[in-house]
């Protein structure tokens, strides 16, 4: 059976009047072409969502290399940065120093998202206060557990805590805090010791000093005992930094030190 003809009648926008003819399915077709329409059914409600969660935006949970760019040109620029550069990265305390990166996400970035050891270090060596991938994560796992939060995972990514805000922002106003993050258990101790040596250069010579007076020294030390010492008491020091002080104090007769076993102990004089 022959289908029925039709006929229509559009203006289009230069004003002329147009009349095309056909079935009414083609009239249809040519009209949803022209109008940009179409007369397609509805998804089913499983595409729907399958296409809502594409064009939906995904909370971001880890940076890219540019925020790492971003956050470093952030501690140069904000209204901070003079105090930052002159309480902390000019300084020898690397917790510190690890803390910083931490603190722009959270003030600047909406603590969006957190940061691996690895990206610590990455912005630390960008301002030019290099702090190691293996040093920044034994400052958050030794110095400064308290003043972070973890997030478990294949590579953990850490945010920064409330305590630790309160510590960062005491710091960079300028206030008279520790210059180390320590746990509680041994702030008084290295208190103590540090009004005894008042007015000398800080530093891993002058904090084995310290634990010298406190007799750590009269049982014979390893360099890895004393760098574990140090980390106790949020000094954190590569074995290679503890070596040239270590050398200077054997010379200047304040320690002793003997080989046994093709390792070097360290022993104060008697």
């Amino acid at each position: 059976m022959e289908e029925k003809m039709a006929k229509a009648s559009f203006k289009i926008p230069n004003g002329a009047n147009v009349s095309i003819e056909g079935t009414p399915k083609e009239i249809q077709e040519f009209l949803a072409l022209y109008t940009g329409t179409t007369s397609k059914a509805p998804l089913p409600i499983q595409e729907r969502r399958k296409v809502e969660k594409t064009d939906s935006p995904e909370k971001k949970t880890k940076p890219d290399k540019t925020d790492i760019e971003k956050i470093i040109q952030l501690v140069k620029t904000c209204k901070e940065a003079d105090s930052i550069g002159k309480y902390i990265l000019d300084k020898t305390n690397e917790a510190n120093r690890v803390l910083v990166p931490l603190y722009i996400v959270h003030e600047y970035l909406d603590n969006e998202f957190g940061l691996t050891t690895s990206e610590i270090s990455e912005v630390t060596i960008g301002l030019g206060a290099k702090v190691s991938r293996q040093n920044a994560l034994r400052a958050v796992k030794f110095s400064a557990p308290g003043h972070v939060i973890k997030f478990s995972g294949k590579s953990p990514r850490y945010k920064i805590h409330r305590r630790g805000l309160a510590h960062i922002k005491s710091i960079i106003a300028g206030e008279e805090v520790s210059e180390t993050i320590v746990e509680k258990s041994s702030a008084k101790k290295v208190s103590k010791s540090r009004k005894s040596s008042k007015g000398s250069k800080s530093g891993p010579q002058t904090y084995m000093l310290e634990l010298k007076n406190s007799g750590f020294f009269e049982e014979k030390r390893t360099i890895a005992d004393i760098q574990r010492k140090l980390e106790e008491l949020g000094h954190i020091y590569a074995q290679t930094s503890l070596s040239t002080p270590l050398l200077r104090l054997t010379r200047s007769k304040k320690l002793s030190r003997v080989k046994e076993n093709d390792s070097w102990y360290y022993i104060s004089k008697a």
